[in-house]
């Protein structure tokens, strides 16, 4: 007969949040994360502050190079909306997204049910297939559309 041995469990840690908190390592010093966390978040946004600034600033500021406007002026908007079609290109815009999204949608999840659900022949090679796929950037797929129309 066979004789079973109970090995003893560790006892629960009582400590912070999450077990084990305390023995994580981190990559980078705190300090270190921080500043370069900090740099990064500044890296995008100092570009995003000067498109907004540049948008309320008049066209002769801009020219001539101010990052900060001498006077603040909404008249970029206003004229965008009564001189573009912008309305009717949004409206337009936001219908085809909207129907590729709900199509993309009603193909996928079924698609992703049976791929995940059942096994049949062919199974591996459509899912390493679509990881072959998702792998490869898009701008690098420019290049060849690009060529492929401007020959026709």
């Amino acid at each position: 007969m066979a004789t079973a041995t109970a090995t003893a469990l560790p006892a629960p840690r009582k400590g912070k949040g999450r077990a084990g908190s305390e023995e994580a390592h981190r990559l980078m010093p705190t300090p270190l994360l921080a500043t370069l966390t900090t740099l990064l978040c500044l890296m995008v946004l100092i570009p995003v502050a000067y498109i907004v600034l540049a948008s309320l600033n008049s066209d002769a500021g801009v020219a001539s190079g101010e990052f900060w406007p001498s006077s603040f002026s909404g008249e970029s908007y206003t004229l965008i909306w009564s001189t573009v079609g912008l309305s009717k290109a949004l409206v337009n815009s936001f219908i085809v997204a909207g129907a590729v999204a709900i199509a993309s949608a009603l193909l996928a999840v079924p698609t992703a049910y049976v791929l995940v659900r059942y096994a049949f022949r062919g199974r591996v090679t459509i899912l390493r297939g679509l990881l072959g796929f998702q792998s490869i950037p898009g701008t690098l797929m420019l290049l060849p559309v690009f060529v492929l129309f401007s020959s026709i």
